[in-house]
Order: C-alpha cells, then structure tokens, then sequence
C-alpha cells in the first residue's frame, strides 16, 4: 500500500520563473518597480543601494537602475499568475531560453521527472563516478 502511495503520479501545485530583467519584456518593467516584495528581495539579497545622481535624486531602483543592471533576477513567485503569464508570453521557445531547471521535490519524484525529460538524450557511457 505505501509503495503505491509513493510511486502515485504527483501534482505540479505551482512553477515560479527566475528570470534575469534583460529578458522581460520592458514593457513590464513598470510593473517589476511597482513590486514592494521584488524590490525588497533585490536589496536582501544583493545588498542594492542605488547612488544618487542627476537621473536618480531620491536614490530609488528605477528603470535606469535595471537597464543598468540587466542580471537583476525577477522571482515570479512574487507575482501575479497573470503577470507571470504576460513574462513567458514573451519567449518565443521558453526551453530553448532557460538554461537550468530547479526541482523542489522528493528525490524519487524528481528523478523520475528527469527520466521522463531527458530519456534518449543521455548517454550513460558518457557518465563518470
């Protein structure tokens, strides 16, 4: 009985993006500067403190703060599923653009996600201890 709970099929409950800002489409940049918690992750994590100048008085993360740091990552989770929807609607093929892939799960879950990605792409000879 516990082995076919543990092998049952699970459900995706949610997918979040990171998303460097030089890929989202800047027209949705006014909305990434309106968010209070993206903007607080920036400062958190990255110790941002933008330097006030001729185009930034009120030392503020503005759009040519991002346009100058285009490596800025927008966490989704921090966002709207509407607004996310708009972000990826922006990729022409969202595999091709994204280089890694981030699974939270349990081990034999995951795994078997990845067989199921990856099968006929591996070679297991290719593989070393």
């Amino acid at each position: 009985m516990q082995k076919r709970l543990f092998e049952k099929k699970k459900f995706v409950l949610r997918t979040d993006y990171l998303i460097p800002i030089k890929n989202v489409l800047r027209d949705l940049w006014k909305e990434v500067l309106e968010n209070k918690a993206q903007i607080e992750a920036w400062k958190n994590l990255f110790a941002i403190e933008p330097k006030k100048d001729l185009f930034n008085q009120k030392r503020k993360i503005n759009e040519q703060f991002i346009k100058d740091h285009p490596t800025l990552v927008v966490d989704t989770s921090h966002f709207s599923t509407e607004f996310k929807e708009r972000v990826l609607a922006g990729f022409e093929d969202l595999d091709e653009a994204t280089d890694g892939i981030l699974i939270h799960s349990e081990n034999y879950q995951a795994l078997r996600f990845l067989k199921r990605k990856f099968a006929g792409s591996i070679n297991p000879t290719t593989i070393h201890n």
